[in-house]
């Protein structure tokens, strides 16, 4: 992978690294938001190109909700969240980057899940196309149409019934 800084990665508490995104050098060798993921093995000394452009300012491929497809990934980006509730499974939140290759960078609210174990991305909620507003509905209730809202640096954690807290 190239250098790269405001990217976020887990580590698996075993042997390997994840790391997605940020801003840094493409495989082109120029500058720009990222949108790959790799994986460092402290065992093999290896990194692995799991998913993801090799070039900058890529563009998400959202597909269906809830449907994991080797043709989805998220948008090149940075300032967003991302967690692990164990080895296979990476969350991936918001942040400010690219939802489309047509369009400019903007604040995201796109929801993602990686599953390493098929190697491949699912978009969950989220606009795949704009920016999200903040819909709030009752506290501690769980609805369809409530959302955090675009944002960036947002604090997040996935609780151990895969509950996703922003």
């Amino acid at each position: 992978p190239g250098s790269r800084w405001l990217m976020a990665n887990h580590y698996d508490g075993l042997d390997s690294w994840s790391f997605f995104g940020g801003f840094g050098i493409d495989a082109g060798n120029n500058s720009g938001y990222l949108n790959d993921l790799w994986e460092y093995s402290l065992q093999t000394n290896e990194f692995t190109w799991l998913a993801g452009d090799s070039l900058r300012n890529g563009g998400g491929e959202y597909g269906s909700k809830n449907v994991y497809s080797s043709l989805n990934t998220p948008g090149a980006r940075r300032y967003f969240s991302f967690e692990s509730i164990n080895d296979s499974i990476l969350y991936l939140y918001g942040g400010h980057g690219y939802i489309n290759s047509s369009g400019g960078k903007r604040e995201l609210s796109d929801l993602w899940v990686y599953n390493s174990n098929i190697s491949k991305w699912k978009w969950v909620k989220g606009s795949s196309s704009s920016q999200d507003l903040i819909n709030r509905n009752s506290r501690y209730e769980f609805n369809l149409s409530s959302n955090p809202g675009s944002r960036r640096y947002a604090p997040m954690m996935v609780t151990d019934e895969n509950r996703v807290c922003i």
